[in-house]
């Protein structure tokens, strides 16, 4: 396993790219990142913690932030996960409300569903419809199912999985479905990557198998109160994707950091993030340079946040990328893989 700092190592990237996203127009600002993902040329940004959701074009130039969150037709209380179709429309999963919003592609509201399960997340299908992941405390015929695949008018063709007997319904963590030329799906604090087609037909999992350092099952039921001993494991965290090459992961190291795991399907060959040394005042879940969010073809796609200037300029990143970041500027890093 070799181990690497700050961006890819030079032998998996042919090409490198950094888009940087306008952030010095009425409502461009971020507070956070929270998901991105590419759709129609356009990058959408997640900002959970004001309820909204920024469009950039593929150039980083702000076009506008979409808001409708409050109460009323077509109001949401909070985005849980959300996804573009081809002609633009935006799809809203509200899991409090247990709605999907539908806004076509001007982002007016046409209509809303009221779904028959808890979802935590949600996917366009290429062939039209849905694939939801379920929350694990589901009820009324959908007790224990992981997955629900749907039409366009949310009429349920299937179900798939269940989940094991050792899931703490108290955690959520960060996760979501990731899109290339195929589905991929990882709910931490599990190992398990479920694959789709684009369509949303299982295909299979992959299991990563961390030996000794496996969660074992009694602290995955019990996470608070095994929560200090989490630090002792590893688990997949945040992001997991396939190219045709490499399977590209974020492994958990305990909460308080992750890092970068690239397996090379081809060379055999594995590739590790060496941990950022962290300040007090940031000891999040940021501890990577890189933050992973989509694959575009075969670009992998992830953002630099704000307050990693100070590694950016260690790493010697471009200097209008440094300014950036020092403007509060979140910065994309576009990497075309060999």
């Amino acid at each position: 396993m070799e181990e690497f700092s700050g961006l890819l190592p030079d032998e998996l990237v042919e090409e490198r790219s950094f888009v940087l996203l306008e952030n010095d127009q009425a409502g461009s600002e971020i507070f956070n990142l929270d998901k991105l993902i590419k759709r129609n040329g356009n990058y959408y940004v997640l900002d959970w913690a004001y309820k909204s959701i920024l469009i950039f074009d593929d150039s980083g130039k702000f076009i506008k932030r979409f808001n409708l969150s409050g109460e009323g037709p077509g109001k949401y209380s909070r985005i849980s996960d959300f996804d573009v179709d081809i002609s633009g429309k935006l799809y809203v999963l509200d899991a409090t409300l247990k709605k999907l919003f539908v806004y076509d592609g001007d982002f007016r509201f046409q209509k809303d569903f009221r779904l028959g399960f808890d979802a935590e997340k949600i996917i366009h299908l290429e062939e039209g419809g849905f694939l939801f992941a379920l929350s694990p405390w589901n009820g009324l015929g959908y007790e224990g199912y992981r997955f629900v695949k749907t039409d366009l008018e949310l009429k349920v063709q299937e179900t798939r999985m269940k989940f094991d007997d050792h899931v703490d319904q108290n955690f959520v963590f960060d996760f979501g479905f990731t899109l290339s030329d195929i589905i991929v799906f990882n709910r931490p604090i599990e190992n398990d990557i479920f694959i789709f087609s684009r369509d949303g037909n299982f295909q299979r999992i992959v299991k990563m198998d961390f030996e000794q350092f496996n969660v074992p099952d009694n602290v995955r039921r019990d996470l608070e109160t095994f929560m200090p001993k989490l630090s002792d494991f590893r688990f997949l965290n945040k992001f997991a994707a396939k190219t045709q090459n490499n399977f590209i992961l974020t492994v958990g190291y305990g909460l308080t950091s992750n890092r970068i795991l690239i397996l090379d399907t081809q060379s055999n060959k594995g590739f590790i993030e060496k941990p950022l040394a962290l300040s007090d005042d940031i000891g999040n879940l940021r501890s990577m340079f890189l933050t992973f969010s989509f694959i575009d073809n075969n670009d992998l796609v992830s953002y630099i946040h704000p307050d990693r200037v100070d590694a950016a300029e260690n790493i010697g990143l471009p200097d209008h990328v440094i300014a950036h970041l020092k403007k509060e500027g979140y910065v994309l890093c576009v990497d075309r893989l060999r």
